[in-house]
């Protein structure tokens, strides 16, 4: 477990409700880098869960989309759920402190190729209130490792905002 949230929300993309113009939210500075979330492509299976309070995303609006970006030259294609959740919680206190899936939406499942700055276009929208903490968590079960790990743009946080899972033997179970 480690003290950083991850640059998974550098351009994270929220249509302002009631206006025609969408916003570009992003948080951190990314001068910091991780490979093992938002998932570690070195292992067949991962989870995370990251929680971005209700501050640093700043507007209410309904996400469309999501960015990653992958400051590795390694490019690769995953297969990933993203589900998305408002919580109170601000941070994680320990390895297993995760919310339960069945408090999320689901907002994307299929495949994403990783290369530079990636987007994620939401099959699902997420209406975003802005009165609590934005939860996302994402479910890389593609059952196969890459020849590396990729590493993805992070910042370094004060508070336990990131939590990870990964196995090469078995798959993460959403529904425990």
């Amino acid at each position: 477990m480690k003290k950083r949230w991850y640059f998974l929300l550098i351009a994270l993309i929220i249509s302002i409700s009631g206006f025609s113009q969408t916003t570009e939210v992003t948080i951190g500075t990314g001068t910091s880098t991780n490979e093992h979330s938002p998932f570690n492509t070195f292992v067949s299976n991962n989870f995370s869960q990251h929680i971005y309070t209700a501050a640093e995303v700043g507007h209410s609006g309904t996400i469309t989309r999501l960015s990653y970006n992958n400051t590795s030259s390694y490019i690769c294609s995953r297969t990933i759920s993203v589900y998305m959740a408002e919580n109170s919680k601000a941070s994680f206190s320990s390895a297993s402190d995760i919310l339960p899936l069945s408090n999320f939406t689901l907002v994307y499942n299929g495949s994403v190729t990783f290369n530079g700055w990636s987007q994620i276009n939401l099959t699902t929208s997420f209406a975003y209130q802005d009165t609590a903490n934005l939860i996302i968590a994402i479910v890389d079960n593609t059952s196969n490792y890459e020849e590396q790990s990729i590493e993805f743009a992070s910042s370094t946080t004060t508070n336990t905002s990131n939590l990870y899972w990964f196995n090469d033997n078995e798959t993460f179970d959403v529904n425990n």
